[in-house]
């Protein structure tokens, strides 16, 4: 919730934001800065960031000081390079392969070590626009598909059975 006073601070232009980090376009005030609760960490020391690419929740880079700084959920902190990035933003995949990484298995409650690939794309889920999210289309279940029809009227009985069995609605619907 602490962020949210700052989302919605007229004087503050946000460039990204996610649960526990922002981008904006001027130092805050002092005061909002520290390493109390509630305040906010300046990760950068003071530094002004030359340019940055912000391509998706949790997938963004930076540079500062000439050095190329990326987060991107899934990969090691800053392994992309700034024409990585680049072409990331161009609508280019990147791949990376890794040579372990652990998996856990609710069900057995085993972990497996694997190794595998990861492809980095642009991610245009949740847009900024103007400091306002865009929320992408969702798109409907058409009629015409007799498949869905018949998953949803599963559902919807499923759905009547309990609330039925906690009285929610009568036996008459």
């Amino acid at each position: 919730m602490e962020m949210v006073k700052f989302k919605t601070d007229p004087n503050i232009n946000i460039y990204y934001t996610d649960t526990d980090s922002m981008f904006v376009d001027k130092p805050l005030d002092n005061k909002l800065v520290g390493d109390d609760i509630g305040l906010m960490k300046d990760e950068l020391k003071g530094g002004v960031i030359d340019k940055a690419l912000f391509l998706g929740i949790k997938k963004y880079g930076y540079q500062l000081n000439d050095k190329t700084y990326s987060v991107i959920s899934g990969i090691t902190r800053n392994d992309l390079t700034w024409e990585e990035l680049s072409k990331i933003s161009k609508g280019q995949q990147i791949i990376r392969t890794f040579e372990t990484r652990f998996y856990k298995h609710f069900n057995s409650l085993n972990i497996e070590i694997l190794s595998g690939k990861i492809t980095i794309t642009l991610n245009n889920f949740k847009k900024l626009v103007g400091n306002n999210y865009i929320v992408p289309n969702i798109n409907i279940i058409s009629n015409s598909n007799s498949n869905h029809k018949l998953w949803l009227n599963k559902v919807i009985k499923k759905l009547i059975k309990i609330l039925r069995r906690f009285k929610i609605i009568d036996n008459n619907i």
